[in-house]
């Protein structure tokens, strides 16, 4: 007996690419990390504003430090309002006071954004200390 063997008889060239299932699974995974990454990036411009709170905080308590120091090694101790007056509080362009800053403390507003700051009063032991206080 003769043994007969089909030959392929299509003439379709033999093709290849991606199945539907592999195109499926890429597009959950991108799916994936969109959810975990988008809302870090959605928090970015809240957390640049706070970030720039937090240089204003640390820059007026260096400012207060400064004046501490050089009034208390060249005159002595003489009083908080005193000090407080010696003091710079322009921050820079972005930020502005509602009015001014204030012995107590004050409102500033950094890109559209305001905290309130507190101050406590500088003795003759330590510096003055600004916070900015969270509302």
């Amino acid at each position: 007996m003769s043994e007969i063997k089909l030959k392929n008889c299509s003439n379709k060239p033999k093709e290849s690419g991606f199945t539907l299932i592999e195109i499926i699974v890429v597009l959950i995974v991108l799916s994936i990390l969109a959810v975990l990454s988008v809302p870090k990036f959605i928090d970015l411009g809240k957390n640049a504003k706070i970030k720039g709170f937090e240089a204003a905080v640390a820059e007026l308590n260096v400012r207060e430090n400064l004046v501490w120091l050089d009034t208390k090694n060249s005159t002595g101790w003489i009083d908080d309002a005193t000090l407080f007056a010696k003091i710079d509080y322009d921050l820079g362009s972005g930020y502005r006071w509602k009015s001014s800053a204030e012995i107590d403390g004050g409102k500033l507003y950094f890109q559209n954004e305001e905290a309130k700051f507190d101050r406590s009063p500088s003795t003759a032991i330590s510096p003055a200390r600004w916070k900015m206080k969270i509302e």
